[in-house]
């Protein structure tokens, strides 16, 4: 399967393609490998799939990462298999600042305003800055007219990268800073839900004991055989209610 121009031939041919690129997503990620029926990335990859049919070739595409945690590597896929043909700019943001070539700029994009047709960011940074507001108006500046931004965010979700993790919005938290930022149309969307997100935490808990050795073993093969496959069957059958307690928020906005 060649690389250049698989863009094109997902437009040409959704159903078969957007599977085989499922494929590859889930191959190529050492951390969710075997987690394919995992409703969290299920979401992601279907919202940065909707994302690279819209990329044109040619398009310039701002990609924020942070290429310096364990989403690298899905970045990476990202970048190399979804948005291909498009002009993408990278940059990161690590500890509470954009980092570009090794300088930080603290929370303004070091880019002229209306240069992209696209953002994307591929990791959850909404979180882990003191501004989400001004990291979105930022976002808002740089695209052009018509630019679309994708942007994930978290919810319920533990604490990590401390001491950089600051902020959970819910999706009436989300939809207000993306409207004070200037976006004329956007959609917040969760990820998944109570069945989702209660298994999840509930095997935080769980190592959060100490217990011997001997039982955290069984626990956690419980968990992953039992606990998490019931979680994830149970969110088919989700009637709506359970998108309160979704574990990241999806945001899609257009200027």
């Amino acid at each position: 399967m060649g690389g250049g121009n698989i863009i094109g031939r997902i437009k040409s041919n959704v159903m078969i393609e957007k599977e085989i690129l499922k494929k590859i997503f889930f191959d190529s990620v050492p951390q969710i490998r075997f987690r394919r029926n995992d409703p969290f990335y299920n979401s992601v990859f279907d919202f940065m799939y909707e994302a690279g049919k819209k990329i044109f070739h040619g398009a310039k595409l701002l990609n924020i990462s942070s290429s310096k945690d364990q989403s690298g590597v899905r970045e990476n896929v990202y970048r190399e298999k979804f948005f291909e043909g498009a002009e993408i700019t990278g940059i990161d943001f690590w500890h509470d600042n954009f980092v570009l070539d090794g300088r930080e700029s603290s929370h303004k994009l070091p880019f002229e305003d209306g240069l992209f047709d696209f953002l994307i960011t591929t990791k959850y940074i909404m979180e882990h800055t003191t501004e989400p507001g001004e990291i979105l108006k930022e976002c808002a500046r740089v695209l052009k007219k018509g630019g679309e931004a994708f942007i994930v965010t978290s919810f319920m979700n533990i604490q990590h990268q401390q001491p950089y993790d600051f902020f959970r919005m819910t999706e009436f938290g989300v939809a207000y800073l993306a409207k004070k930022a200037g976006f004329s149309k956007f959609t917040v969307t969760p990820t998944d839900g109570f069945f989702y997100t209660v298994p999840y935490l509930s095997h935080y808990f769980q190592r959060s004991l100490n217990l011997p050795r001997p039982i955290t073993y069984v626990l956690d093969v419980i968990h992953n055989r039992i606990i998490i496959p019931v979680g994830y069957f149970l969110h088919k059958y989700d009637n709506g209610r359970g998108k309160n307690l979704t574990s990241h928020h999806l945001l899609w906005a257009k200027k």
